[in-house]
C-alpha cells in the first residue's frame, strides 16, 4: 500500500495523530481522511484518540482482507485423532469481521456513511454554533457581511423536495 501524501498544513495545524498510532497503514488512513473531516468541522483535536482507534481498526481490516485474498478464506486443519484434514475458516476472517464491526460502530460518530453525514449535518443545522459554526460564511475580509439568508445545508434532501 502506497503511503498517502501529507495533507495541507492549513487543515491540520495543531492536529497530529496520537503518538501510539505507528502503523504505516493506519497513518495512511489518518492522513487521507482527516483533512476532509477537519474541513467539515466533524473532527476536533479532542477526537484524536478515538479517530486514531478507527484508523488502527481500518489498518487491521486492510491487513486481514489482504491475507484472505492471498491465502483464501479457509484453511485445512488436521483432525485430532486422524490424518484427515477438514476445511475451517481462516483466522483472518474473524480478525477482518471483528475489525469491521469496530469500524461500523465508530463510523457513525464521524459521518462515515451518507446517512451518518446527513444526521450530523442536520444536528449541526439545528444547533448553530454548537459544532464550531460549520455553516458560518467565511470570508477573507472582515468587512464582508455574511449572507443574511443562506440556503439550507440540507438542500435537496429536505422532506418537501423529496415528495
Amino acid at each position: 500500500m502506497r503511503p498517502a501524501a501529507p495533507p495541507p498544513a492549513s487543515v491540520l495545524s495543531g492536529f497530529a495523530p496520537p503518538p501510539w498510532l505507528i502503523s504505516k497503514a493506519a497513518l495512511g488512513v489518518w492522513h487521507r481522511v482527516t483533512p476532509e473531516l477537519r474541513r467539515l468541522n466533524i473532527l476536533s483535536t479532542s477526537d484524536a484518540d478515538v479517530f486514531g482507534r478507527y484508523c488502527q481498526h481500518f489498518a487491521e481490516w486492510i491487513e486481514a482482507a489482504d491475507t484472505i485474498k492471498r491465502e483464501g478464506s479457509t484453511v485445512l486443519v488436521k483432525m485430532t485423532n486422524s490424518d484427515e484434514r477438514m476445511p475451517r475458516l481462516h483466522p483472518a476472517v474473524r480478525v477482518r469481521d471483528l475489525a469491521e464491526k469496530h469500524l461500523i460502530d465508530i463510523e457513525d460518530r464521524f459521518g462515515g456513511s451518507p446517512l451518518a453525514r446527513y444526521r450530523l449535518i442536520a444536528q449541526q443545522a439545528a444547533h448553530p454554533g454548537a459544532w464550531g459554526d460549520l455553516f458560518a460564511q467565511k470570508s477573507d475580509s472582515a468587512a464582508e457581511p455574511a449572507a443574511a439568508s443562506a440556503p439550507s445545508p440540507i438542500g435537496m434532501l429536505q422532506r418537501a423536495a423529496l415528495n
